[in-house]
């Protein structure tokens, strides 16, 4: 019979399982601790307790905070979790040996997301208001484009320099428009740059090197064509958990009807950004020189984002290019669509084909070097 734990043994496992939480919020991996090893020789009931207290305590302080911005409640989960991720634990936090099994897992991501979400969604509310404020600056130092439609994909492109290592390619998801002229874009890239070697990764692939001449038949094929067609490889970048739970999802307690998907949930979103971050280290020791071109959501790459990958590197190696659909067809009738950056500026831009600001602070607050809204959109 297994004897039971002394206060000072779950004190060390209550902090262990705090500090794992800590250490790996901020996107990098954290070196296993001697904290670490020894959680794994906790029993296993007892670990589970531990992350189940965790989830109710985060849970109980997101209500605490909810007066803050009524979204902080809607972000939250609490212990009863509908269904559990199917995937190895260490796959997905390998610096974290005490988990053992799926339950404790999905526990352990609950924990996390739940923490994140106290962590930081009080900044994106600062940054909202701060985006807000400062509308009349973006007004003010908005650069009006003097050239027609047809020359937009030349002109962004003659902003990259010798020193753009980094290109992100932020979509919408869903219109066929935004996948056309992202098959544009990376064609007129080719062109640009003849010689210089350039790779693809996206999220809308699986992680890993896709073959040349391979037949890739998904949603995104005319983006995949344009790049093989002109000698540029394709790698993936979203991990096999994420597709192995690709419809999995939370509810919030205080309202069940309010699906929320669980990989865009705050930990969701840190997990995904953290694996693609160390591809993206991993191919940049291979192909120093290259032109990586990243293309995602746009979530994942304006410089404004949470856990964003373009600001982890140095901004003279960087351009972002957001594309949004310039309007949508509903049962309204045509509307302009928004975009991230039309929500705190009360889409006094949203009507415009074209978007881009004269001042580094501004284009930073933006979220992207260039904002595009492609007419013509079919979703």
């Amino acid at each position: 019979m297994k004897m039971p734990l002394t206060t000072h043994k779950k004190f060390i496992l209550s902090w262990t399982l705090l500090l794992a939480g800590s250490m790996l919020s901020y996107g990098q991996p954290a070196k296993p601790s001697s904290l670490f090893q020894a959680a794994k020789n906790f029993p296993k009931a007892q670990v589970t307790r531990t992350l189940q207290a965790r989830i109710e305590r985060t849970y109980q302080q997101g209500l605490l905070l909810s007066h803050m911005d009524p979204r902080l409640e809607r972000n939250f989960v609490d212990h009863h979790i509908g269904a559990l991720l199917h995937a190895n634990p260490q796959e997905m936090y390998p610096q974290v040996p005490f988990l053992t099994d799926e339950k404790q897992l999905s526990l352990y991501f609950v924990a996390n997301n739940n923490r994140e979400t106290l962590r930081q969604l009080p900044k994106d509310v600062r940054r909202f208001q701060q985006t807000q404020a400062r509308l009349i600056d973006f007004q003010l130092h908005q650069r009006a484009p003097t050239h027609p439609p047809q020359e937009d994909i030349p002109w962004i492109l003659h902003q990259l320099s010798d020193k753009t290592s980094y290109l992100f390619i932020g979509e919408r998801h869903k219109f066929e428009s935004v996948k056309t002229y992202t098959a544009q874009l990376i064609t007129a890239l080719r062109q640009q740059f003849p010689k210089r070697q350039i790779i693809l990764f996206s999220e809308f692939l699986p992680e890993g090197e896709v073959a040349k001449h391979r037949k890739i038949s998904t949603d995104y094929k005319v983006v995949w064509n344009a790049a093989l067609e002109h000698n540029i490889e394709l790698i993936g970048l979203e991990p096999q958990f994420v597709l192995d739970n690709s419809k999995l999802m939370f509810t919030s307690p205080t309202n069940p009807q309010a699906g929320n998907h669980i990989w865009s949930s705050y930990e969701g979103w840190r997990l995904r950004n953290q694996r693609w971050m160390e591809h993206l280290s991993y191919y940049r020791t291979q192909y120093p020189q290259a032109l990586f071109v990243v293309y995602a959501g746009n979530a994942h790459v304006l410089y404004s984002e949470p856990y964003s990958l373009s600001a982890q590197f140095p901004k003279e190696n960087t351009f972002v290019v957001a594309l949004y659909p310039l309007t949508i067809t509903s049962e309204n009738g045509v509307d302009f669509q928004t975009s991230l950056f039309d929500f705190p500026t009360q889409g006094w831009f949203a009507g415009l084909r074209l978007l881009q600001f004269t001042t580094p602070q501004l284009t930073h607050l933006a979220g992207f070097d260039v904002q595009i809204k492609v007419p013509s959109s079919t979703k």
